[in-house]
C-alpha cells in the first residue's frame, strides 16, 4: 500500500520504503512489459487452434443454442439453474462461467473463436496473479517473468484454455491467486 508525499515521490507501507517516481515508473513498464510478453506468449500458443470445431464436452454444451440466446432480462437465470442447463443429475453449479459465456454469446455468437479467447484471458490474468503473488513473497523481478511465463507455457493448461467448458478452473485458479495476491 502505498502513498503520495510529494508529486513523484510516494511511501510504501511495507519493506520497500520510499519509492521516487523513477522506482514507480521502472515497476509500471516492467508490469506492462510482463503483461504484453504473457499476453503475446499465450496468444502465440493458442491463436492457431482458437477457430478449430467444439470437441468433446464443449460439443454437447452448445448443442443447444436456446439457453444461450436468452435476453438480457433473464440473465441473471444462470444463478439459478445448473451449469448444464437442464442435466440436474450432473450437479454442477457454475453460474460465473454460465454468465460469461452468456456475455460472450451476447458480443460475438456462439462461435469457437471468442469463447475460447475469453479461456485465453483468463489463462493470462491467471498467470499474472501468479507472478504478483510471487512477486509478494520475495522473488525477484526475473523470477516472477519467469512464473508467470512458465504458466502461460505449461501443457497442463491447454484443456482449460481449448474447452470452453473448463473455463471455471482457470476462474477458480485466477481469481484465487489475485486474492493472495492482493491479501
Amino acid at each position: 500500500m502505498c502513498s503520495t508525499l510529494f508529486p513523484g515521490i510516494e511511501l510504501c507501507h511495507s519493506v520497500q520504503g520510499i519509492r521516487t517516481g523513477e522506482t514507480v515508473g521502472r515497476h509500471r513498464r516492467f508490469t506492462t512489459a510482463l503483461t504484453f510478453a504473457v499476453v503475446a506468449v499465450a496468444a502465440g500458443i493458442y491463436s492457431h487452434q482458437l477457430a478449430a470445431p467444439f470437441c468433446r464436452d464443449d460439443t454437447l454444451h452448445f448443442k443447444s443454442t436456446a439457453r444461450w440466446a436468452r435476453p438480457l432480462t433473464r440473465f441473471l437465470d444462470h444463478f439459478s439453474e445448473d451449469f448444464w442447463g437442464g442435466h440436474p443429475e450432473e450437479g454442477l453449479y457454475r453460474p460465473l462461467t454460465a454468465t460469461t459465456i452468456q456475455a460472450t454469446a451476447w458480443l460475438s455468437g456462439l462461435a469457437p473463436a471468442p469463447l475460447r479467447a475469453g479461456n485465453v484471458v483468463f489463462l493470462a490474468l491467471m498467470a499474472l496473479s501468479a507472478g504478483f503473488c510471487a512477486r509478494r513473497c520475495g522473488v525477484s523481478r526475473a523470477a516472477e517473468a519467469l512464473v508467470a511465463l512458465l504458466i502461460v507455457v505449461h501443457p497442463l493448461f491447454s484443456e482449460d484454455v481449448l474447452e470452453v467448458v473448463s473455463r471455471s478452473e482457470l476462474q477458480a485458479a485466477a481469481f484465487s491467486l489475485l486474492a493472495a495476491a492482493l491479501w
